[in-house]
């Protein structure tokens, strides 16, 4: 019996396609009884063997983590997922990514630590990259917190720079709190006013407005946590996961306030989940956590659709305060290592907390969000970590090999050129002349460059699954302010999703 196996494996393990199928029967089928062997040798000789045309272009993915933080691997979640995609892990420190189609997952921002190491490298316009060079005045906490300009954000002081403004500040709201933070997120606290008036603070730490009277649930102030995917930097593509977020609740109720128990308010090490709360104890394994808050919320007198109009509105704007400086070190970097806008995208998440009046406030948005369970306990959340994984694959092209080439091939299975047709009434007078400014969103107007990003955000459209685009939206149309901070290429191509939305209703 051993050597008829070894033998009908010998064969099978030499196609590529059943490289690991002896592993498979070694482990799940049982051997012991002789009987099974001619049924199991019926079934392989009707296998139909599949030439092996395209052994040499398999799709690598080169993970990178220098802080390993967590004890049960920080990138564990993408490696599952990219492992069923058909994905081979590699080192990628040594050889030429030059002509390699594949993936590489920095758990750290790349360009930083590891310039020398990745910048220095010619990537094929076949790789994607998880980070987008330029992207840290977004997620880096001093930034977004001392400088944003977005209505979302709450005010912030450096001490004692910013004593005159933080003076000015209290003079005009008398009745508020204030925490001291550290931009590392660690040992958040509320001060009076007196003790910050005597601060002198270093560069790690700053006072920030207290988010008072938060909305609660059963009792617990929580912090909401959205999945936001960025796959384009120039022009500006934005889509969120819409399926679910991460909802984290603080360890202890809310009321009695207790200015010196953190456990009240701060979202900690010590948070709850959803299955750690009871009035979802034996239904959160039913329903999106998502569905769950919502229904809460809109017991509450609320209106869920106002909350989520809010929420993607604070994304955006958050987004374009900082756009012009991202742009700006983006374009230094590639400039230098001459990347290509096509090969990056970003992975992020927003957390939010909102008030019991509904209005959202932004907390800090997270590069390289965690999503993989750091303990046991926490692994009910692994599911749903995949899904925002691969749906974000699924969207920027890189779910496998065949994705990957229908963009860089542009194969018209996927989109052609008349797919990108918009406002027909108006673009049919537009054919032999592109004169008129009502002309500029036609297609046949735009240049070879505009043209390659409609493919791209076309075939985007048919692949974005369980996210939602927020951007470009037909809720920028007439925001002057908004179109104030956008780049030429992102006002067209928001104009062209606008008159795609006008022609068909599931681009709105």
């Amino acid at each position: 019996m051993k050597i008829i196996f070894d033998t009908l494996f010998a064969i099978i393990i030499s196609i590529s396609f059943y490289e690991n199928f002896k592993t498979y029967f070694i482990e799940k089928v049982e051997l012991k009884n002789c009987s099974k062997v001619d049924e199991i040798i019926e079934n392989l000789t009707k296998i139909e063997l599949i030439p092996k045309l395209n052994e040499t272009k398999s799709y690598k993915y080169w993970p990178i983590i220098i802080d390993k933080w967590n004890p049960l691997g920080n990138l564990r979640t993408h490696k599952r997922v990219l492992n069923r995609l058909g994905y081979e892990m590699v080192d990628g420190f040594e050889g030429d990514w030059s002509d390699v189609t594949g993936l590489l997952w920095s758990n750290e921002y790349p360009y930083d630590k590891l310039l020398h190491i990745v910048a220095n490298k010619t990537f094929s316009k076949n790789l994607k990259l998880n980070h987008i060079p330029g992207i840290v005045p977004l997620i880096n906490k001093r930034t977004l917190s001392l400088y944003s300009k977005s209505k979302y954000t709450l005010p912030a002081f450096r001490m004692p720079e910013d004593i005159q403004k933080f003076d000015n500040y209290v003079a005009n709201n008398p009745k508020a709190k204030f925490v001291l933070k550290n931009f590392d997120n660690r040992g958040v606290s509320i001060k009076s006013v007196e003790e910050i008036r005597k601060m002198k603070l270093n560069h790690n730490r700053f006072i920030q407005v207290f988010l008072d009277d938060p909305f609660l649930v059963h009792g617990h102030a929580f912090d909401i946590g959205v999945y936001v995917l960025i796959t384009s930097l120039d022009p500006l593509i934005i889509y969120r996961f819409k399926n679910d977020c991460l909802f984290r609740f603080c360890l202890e109720p809310y009321y009695p306030f207790d200015a010196n128990n953190t456990n009240k308010y701060v979202v900690s090490n010590t948070k709850r989940y959803m299955w750690e709360m009871p009035p979802f104890l034996g239904i959160e394994r039913q329903f999106p956590h998502l569905k769950l808050v919502e229904e809460v919320f809109e017991s509450s007198g609320h209106d869920v659709k106002q909350l989520w109009s809010r929420l993607e509105n604070a994304i955006v704007t958050t987004i374009l305060d900082r756009y012009e400086t991202m742009r700006k070190e983006f374009h230094q970097h590639c400039a230098i290592y001459k990347c290509i806008n096509d090969n990056f995208f970003e992975l992020l998440r927003f957390d939010f907390m909102v008030k019991n009046d509904g209005r959202v406030h932004l907390l800090e948005v997270n590069m390289s969000p965690s999503m993989t369970p750091n303990k046991p306990q926490y692994e009910r959340h692994a599911d749903f970590y995949e899904q925002v994984v691969y749906n974000a694959l699924r969207v920027v092209g890189a779910e496998g090999f065949a994705m990957f080439k229908d963009d860089i091939d542009k194969h018209p299975m996927t989109s052609i050129y008349e797919n990108l047709a918009v406002d027909y009434n108006n673009c049919k007078n537009c054919l032999k002349s592109c004169a008129s400014p009502s002309c500029s969103h036609c297609v046949n107007c735009m240049p070879p460059d505009i043209i390659r990003i409609l493919h791209k955000s076309h075939r985007e459209h048919q692949r974005h699954g369980k996210f939602k685009r927020i951007f470009p939206s037909r809720v920028y149309e007439n925001d002057t302010e908004s179109i104030k901070l956008m780049t030429p290429k992102t006002k067209l191509l928001n104009e062209w999703f606008n008159n795609k939305c006008k022609d068909e209703s599931e681009w709105c």
